[in-house]
């Protein structure tokens, strides 16, 4: 078995994301016909506010609260793979690259063969602290 995510990476991803909270998203057409299903009606061209990011680790990755009705309390938690980020926002790339790479991973694990079996014998590499300041 090996890790979906780069843990530290996501961990400062997530605290990133939580101080720019509130930011807006739209869900994919997949959440919504999900949410769809249990009872919840949000639309794929609505742009909803995120106003709680928390992390489950590799099981569950990143995740998102959002408001489909300001007035009621319910929250809907969503993946961050399942919504899309506005493009102007600061962390865009990064969250699309989060996605990309959490994704690609989910399909690896879900696989039997060769990129499944090269994928789980990558070693992780621990990266450098930055220090601080000049040298």
């Amino acid at each position: 078995m090996f890790a979906i995510d780069d843990y530290e990476a996501a961990l400062e991803l997530k605290a990133k994301l939580e101080a720019a909270t509130p930011f807006n998203v739209r869900l994919t057409k997949d959440c919504c016909e999900l949410l769809k299903k249990q009872g919840q009606t949000l639309s794929p061209d609505q742009w909803y506010a995120v106003d709680t990011v928390a992390y489950l680790g590799d099981e569950g990755g990143i995740l998102v609260g959002i408001q489909s009705d300001p007035e009621d309390e319910a929250v809907n938690v969503v993946s961050l793979t399942h919504v899309r980020i506005d493009p102007e926002h600061e962390l865009a790339q990064a969250v699309t690259e989060y996605q990309l790479q959490r994704v690609r991973r989910l399909k690896l694990q879900n696989q039997k063969g060769f990129g499944s079996e090269l994928l789980s014998q990558v070693k992780k590499t621990k990266k450098k602290k930055r220090k601080k300041g000049f040298g």
